[in-house]
């Protein structure tokens, strides 16, 4: 289990990874911090930290004396992403795809709102 030891960001990607790859599905339980603490080689007030930061995105919900489970609905971001600067994620994100650090999504779904020809609107129409 040695290759699995790191540090918060690390465990952090980890259980990401897991949840966004099915391994953890929805209202899945997550492992006690205990057993977490022990597969990843650290305390648990470094997996605290991490089941912190999940709930943080949204990722999980927990209640004290109940554990961690997987949300029902997921957030909508690449959680693998790296962290960029704004202005330079698209183009990052491209590159870590690329890299094979994150996978492509399989599809993407775009709604657009607009306007009734009917609506007086403050600008002129095309």
């Amino acid at each position: 289990m040695s290759e699995q030891r790191g540090t918060g960001a690390a465990i952090l990607a980890t259980l990401r990874s897991r949840i966004s790859d099915g391994e953890y599905r929805p209202g899945y339980r997550l492992p006690p911090q205990r057993a977490l603490a022990e597969e990843f080689e650290v305390s648990r007030d470094t997996i605290q930290r991490v089941l912190n930061e999940l709930k943080t995105e949204g990722w999980i919900e927990s209640r004290q004396g109940s554990g961690s489970r997987v949300r029902a609905t997921l957030p909508i971001h690449v959680s693998t992403q790296p962290k960029v600067s704004p202005g330079r994620t698209a183009r990052a994100q491209a590159e870590a795809i690329r890299d094979g650090q994150i996978r492509a999504p399989e599809r993407i779904a775009l709604r657009l709102l607009l306007p009734s020809d009917t609506t007086e609107l403050p600008y002129p129409r095309a």
